[in-house]
């Protein structure tokens, strides 16, 4: 058997952990609003890798403000070089892993 693929509505559930300080999810089904949902939580992450994801530069104001980020990957989203670059600009001590077109 599968597992199960992650939705947005699976990761806003996920978000309402607070012991929670690190996620590492992939899937076509996760899109802006799963970031929407993880900004929304009042604990702050430590680490995010999203692969594989339909997120897109729509999720770069959000990203930019997770502060307390140590590590977040992007790997294969639809983030653009210029969303990229905005976001190491804005999480400077972060370790950010590029979107692979």
């Amino acid at each position: 058997m599968w597992p199960a693929a992650i939705t947005d509505a699976g990761v806003a559930e996920l978000a309402r952990s607070e012991s929670i300080t690190g996620l590492a999810l992939s899937g076509p089904n996760l899109t802006d609003l799963s970031v929407k949902s993880l900004a929304e939580r009042k604990r702050p992450w430590r680490n995010l890798a999203l692969w594989d994801s339909k997120l897109t530069d729509a999720s770069v104001p959000l990203l930019s403000k997770m502060k307390s980020l140590d590590g977040l990957d992007v790997t294969n989203s639809q983030i653009t070089p210029e969303g990229l670059a905005l976001l190491r600009k804005a999480l400077p001590s972060t370790s950010i892993r590029p979107a692979v077109k």
